[in-house]
């Protein structure tokens, strides 16, 4: 029952935020954060977890035009608007909490989950569900 509720709660969110990026300075600073972070490796293929809007999605593929970008989130919303947005990326929605409710996703060099965590009831299955999604090696 919870589950529900938490998911409405997303779509509402989602469906009044729409662009977070340029909005709101912190977002800036950690997409700037990761961005960094990301220059230090090699990598084709990137999997933002909890998307949201795709605003990272859209920085990645600004700095790394050749990689293969992909995103999901728990709102059906949120994936839809990011379609609409980046439609040469991929877009899925995932619970990460219940990973094997859908199809198994592909695996990704890089999965990026921020600002997300701190939002589940269950990180440790979280966490579990996340190592599934990267690419071995």
């Amino acid at each position: 029952m919870n589950e529900v509720v938490h998911d409405r709660d997303y779509e509402t969110y989602w469906n009044a935020m729409g662009n977070s990026f340029q909005y709101f300075p912190n977002t800036r600073y950690r997409i700037s954060l990761i961005l960094e972070e990301l220059e230090k490796l090699e990598f084709h293929t990137v999997l933002d977890v909890g998307c949201g809007d795709g605003s990272l999605l859209s920085q990645i593929q600004l700095r790394f035009p050749t990689t293969i970008c992909s995103g999901c989130d728990v709102s059906v919303s949120g994936i839809s608007l990011c379609a609409k947005r980046f439609p040469r990326m991929n877009f899925f929605k995932l619970d990460l909490g219940n990973i094997l409710s859908a199809p198994m996703p592909p695996r990704f060099d890089v999965v990026i989950c921020s600002e997300v965590i701190e939002h589940l009831t269950d990180y440790k299955i979280a966490l579990q569900n996340l190592f599934q999604l990267i690419t071995p090696n």
